[in-house]
């Protein structure tokens, strides 16, 4: 601990920057650009978003290039607008690699880590293929954030090594080095090694420019100093990023900054502070309507209110915590909010209740794969037990206890290990290429006399590749073939059942999986009247029409005579109605030209559910949809019904005419 000490004292001692900022040089370099573009944003989003169009268009190198096209596609995000980059007009190398990069980060947005990785991954051995050192620099940055944000510390500590040697030498910068720097000091800080992140810590704001903010760093560096005890350190940095967020910080920051307070103020034992500081973080946060900060700080205020014997209290902020876990399907959240509760109630020796609530938290972690939540779990029964003097189930839990945190550490050595192979094989890569340049420079001469009989070679098998390659695109359109139903060209029963099953994962947060059964009105009446040709006429159009109206990554499926399912993604828990009423309405709107020349009204009954669960139970589904489009047909025509609730009144613009 001693050798921290000089750090701590040159951390207090940095200076703290003014807010004023300075005029744009024409010239900034992208960290000082990136300081004033941030500036720009909380003021004037519209002057913010022609920053980011010149900066993309007058971008030195495709390193930076890339770098501004993330920061448009957050910007876009932000006011929930598309954008994939210049693919989508271009045709070039830079663009693929562009909406390589932005599908990477849409992957991170959305909580695919693992094929975030693995893009970012794919787009950092290209860089290498093609010796851009800085195009690699940028992948190593977005490797370490993403791999920090999923917890694989020892992981991410290989690109973040390799980024922070970067950054030591010349180079030509291509993306902000303040924060390149900060995700490879919480590196640091995430794996324990305290010393070198405060050392990174002070680099920062030592050389951070005035334009700069550096509450982010404030913060950081208030946490890591709670976690070692330096409580009177810690205050003054979370002190110092709260003023500056409340000048100029977005209220969720501020929150933040008030959430680290009172959890600095908990660990050194000054209650008050702590709870009036939880609650200034939920003030914001219940404005902002922000839930799951809601519910941590809730679970933060009741741990400082049971420290304090106010046990009632405490247990009702438990269960305003809990309430939200439950609405919005929050697994972690509500784990927490029982070993809360079961520490809580621990704490005032009500042992029962703090038992019920364990082997909650328990069963609920071991339900979603939380082992360092099954272990708080176990050691809590384990007191508990203790406390009640069974003393052979709190030894029974104990050793649970136990052997998760050994095969935790185990964990832990494992993915050490496989960082250490990362290194490996990238040293041996690099090796190979050398190795493959030598001997191409000792054999040139013998290359030279080979070249003839190689381009024989090569025409042979170039030949017998396009004929494979031929082969292999005949056999998908056999299998996309085999897919598709041959009158509409909606995606066939047996496939659209199997895209449907497919679904194996939960939506994310207030997003929804709608399934919309349609049964086109009186079809059969149409096949008497006007005959099958029209008949068949009416399927396709119907099926056309419905394919406009889905977004990417949505099916239609024809499940036989005129039923067809729709499978809807991504559709906001609010926004699920109008798109079935939107859907419904394009329907009843289309008018049909028959073979005889004459104009025919359509409608039809429709029937959804929404769910944020898997859509693998896809039998039980559709005869929840299929019951449910029974009563609709019973109640006449042009009829919406919600499968898990009541039919929907439809406006007259909605009734056929």
């Amino acid at each position: 601990m001693r050798t921290l000490y000089p750090l701590l004292a040159s951390l207090l001692l940095a200076p703290v920057y003014a807010s004023d900022t300075q005029d744009i040089e024409p010239e900034q370099n992208i960290t000082q650009w990136h300081a004033v573009y941030q500036t720009t944003l909380r003021s004037n989003p519209d002057s913010a978003l022609s920053m980011l169009q010149d900066r993309y268009h007058t971008a030195k190198s495709h390193s930076e290039k890339l770098y501004v096209s993330g920061l448009i596609y957050e910007y876009m995000s932000n006011i929930k607008q598309p954008y994939y980059g210049s693919s989508q007009v271009l045709n070039n190398n830079f663009a693929q690699l562009e909406s390589e990069y932005i599908l990477a980060l849409n992957e991170r947005k959305h909580g695919s880590y693992d094929a975030s990785v693995n893009s970012f991954s794919s787009l950092r051995q290209k860089m290498k293929q093609t010796s851009d050192s800085e195009g690699k620099a940028l992948m190593n940055y977005q490797l370490c954030y993403t791999l920090n944000q999923q917890g694989r510390y020892h992981k991410a500590n290989f690109y973040c090594s390799s980024l922070e040697s970067h950054l030591s030498q010349q180079h030509q910068e291509n993306f902000p080095i303040d924060l390149a720097l900060r995700v490879v000091a919480n590196n640091y800080n995430y794996r324990g090694d305290y010393e070198k992140a405060l050392s990174l810590y002070r680099k920062l704001l030592a050389n951070m420019s005035a334009q700069s903010d550096p509450s982010g760093i404030y913060n950081d560096v208030g946490n890591l100093l709670a976690e070692l005890g330096q409580f009177e350190q810690s205050e003054q940095y979370l002190i110092q990023a709260l003023l500056a967020r409340q000048d100029e910080g977005t209220p969720l920051k501020v929150a933040q900054v008030e959430h680290s307070l009172g959890a600095m103020y908990k660990k050194s034992k000054e209650l008050d502070k702590a709870i009036n500081h939880y609650q200034n973080a939920l003030t914001i946060l219940n404005q902002l309507q922000y839930p799951y900060g809601q519910g941590l700080s809730y679970l933060g205020l009741s741990a400082v209110l049971a420290e304090s014997g106010q046990l009632d209290t405490a247990v009702d902020y438990i269960g305003k915590a809990l309430d939200i876990a439950e609405t919005y399907e929050n697994t972690h959240l509500e784990t927490e909010g029982h070993l809360a509760a079961g520490f809580a109630y621990l704490k005032n020796h009500a042992t029962e209740k703090s038992i019920a609530h364990g082997k909650v938290a328990l069963t609920l972690a071991i339900n979603n794969s939380r082992p360092l939540l099954q272990a708080q779990a176990q050691l809590l029964l384990s007191k508990a037990y203790q406390a009640q003097g069974d003393y052979k189930l709190a030894l029974e839990h104990h050793e649970a206890y136990s052997n998760i945190e050994l095969a935790n550490r185990d964990a832990s050595n494992i993915k050490a290990l496989e960082a250490l192979d990362l290194t490996k094989k990238e040293y041996e890569y690099d090796l190979q290429v050398a190795r493959l340049n030598n001997e191409k420079s000792l054999n040139q001469n013998q290359f030279e006399k080979l070249t003839d009989q190689k381009r024989t070679y090569n025409f042979v098998v170039s030949c017998l590749l396009v004929l494979l390659i031929l082969a292999l695109i005949l056999q998908r359109q056999t299998r996309q073939k085999a897919k598709i139903d041959s009158l509409t060209c909606a995606l066939n029963r047996a496939a659209i059942i199997e895209t449907i099953k497919g679904q194996t994962s939960k939506a994310d947060e207030d997003f929804r999986y709608v399934l919309a059964l349609i049964d086109l009105d009186d079809f059969k009446t149409i096949n008497d009247q006007y005959g099958h040709p029209t008949g068949d006429l009416v399927l396709q159009q119907v099926c056309q029409v419905l394919k406009a109206k889905l977004n990417k990554g949505e099916y239609i499926g024809r499940l036989g005579g005129e039923e067809f399912i729709l499978l809807l993604k991504n559709v906001d828990e609010i926004d699920v109605p109008f798109r079935i009423q939107s859907l419904h309405k394009t329907i009843s709107e289309k008018r049909v030209r028959t073979v005889n020349n004459s104009d025919l009204s359509v409608t039809a009954s429709l029937a959804y559910l929404s769910t944020s669960m898997p859509l693998t139970n896809f039998d039980e589904l559709y005869s929840i949809l299929d019951q449910a489009l029974y009563q609709a047909k019973k109640q006449g025509k042009n009829i919406i019904i919600d499968a898990y609730d009541e039919p929907i009144s439809l406006g007259s613009d909605y009734v056929s005419q």
